[in-house]
């Protein structure tokens, strides 16, 4: 009996390798890190997306407030046209084409006053967005 357990002792010894324990522990603590990297990877993914859709919003608004005063439009006097139950990511109709003119003098009646293609440069948005009559813009976003 003693020679088998000196046998063992001996083999073990000499032997390389990982045992079954250590070999748990280490696929318990890798499992732990990739759990807490998933989690903290979905607040950056969706701050980086708050981040954006606000960005985005204030692009829209300044193209806004750069055709309003570039055709130097009274929005005292007429609204943009764009409601929240009319609201769209399609700049092509954002402002309602129409909705504002020119003061003075107005515009040809082809004149269309949208913010595509002239005041930005995408023709749609990630968000729908829509306008109070003095011009501010509104998103479905944070």
């Amino acid at each position: 009996m003693d020679r088998a357990v000196n046998a063992l002792r001996r083999r073990r010894k000499n032997q390389g390798g990982f045992t079954l324990i250590e070999m748990l522990v280490v696929i318990s603590i890798l499992g732990i890190l990739a759990a807490v990297v998933t989690l903290s990877m979905v607040g950056v993914v969706q701050n980086a997306r708050h981040n954006a859709d606000q960005a985005e919003l204030k692009t829209v608004q300044v193209a806004m407030d750069t055709m309003l005063n570039e055709n130097a439009v009274d929005t005292t006097a007429t609204p943009c046209g764009v409601t929240p139950a009319t609201k769209t990511s399609d700049m092509t109709k954002f402002p309602v084409s129409g909705a504002f003119f020119p003061q003075p003098p107005s515009p040809p009646s082809n004149k269309l006053l949208t913010l595509y293609p002239r005041y930005l440069r995408i023709s749609t948005t990630q968000q729908n967005y829509w306008c109070d009559p003095d011009g501010t813009v509104h998103g479905d976003g944070p």
